[in-house]
C-alpha cells in the first residue's frame, strides 16, 4: 500500500520549504523538493534495490564548470582510517 509523507523545516529560513517523500510498500517511488523560490522538482525512483553494496568510486563528483555548489561539507574519513593523523 501506498504512504506518503509531508515534512517541512523548523524554521523559516531555509532553502526548501517542504519535502514530500511516497513509498509503495518499503520501497521509496518519488520525493517532490518545493524550494523557498516557488520552484518545485519531483524525483520518480523505479526498479530501486535496497542495501546493496556500492562501490566508494561510485560517488566521485565530476561537476561542471559553473555548477552552484550549495553547501561544501568535508566527508569524514572512515573510523580507524590512519591517514587522517
Amino acid at each position: 500500500h501506498a504512504m506518503q509523507f509531508l515534512l517541512t523545516p523548523r524554521s523559516s529560513d531555509n532553502l526548501f520549504e517542504r519535502l514530500v517523500i511516497r513509498f509503495q510498500g518499503v520501497q521509496l517511488v518519488e520525493m517532490r523538493l518545493s524550494d523557498s523560490l516557488g520552484q518545485e522538482s519531483t524525483v520518480h525512483f523505479v526498479e530501486t534495490q535496497i542495501n546493496n553494496p556500492i562501490p566508494d568510486e561510485a560517488f566521485v563528483a565530476e561537476l561542471p564548470e559553473g555548477t552552484d555548489v550549495i553547501r561544501d561539507l568535508p566527508v569524514p574519513a572512515p573510523a580507524g582510517d590512519a591517514s587522517t593523523s
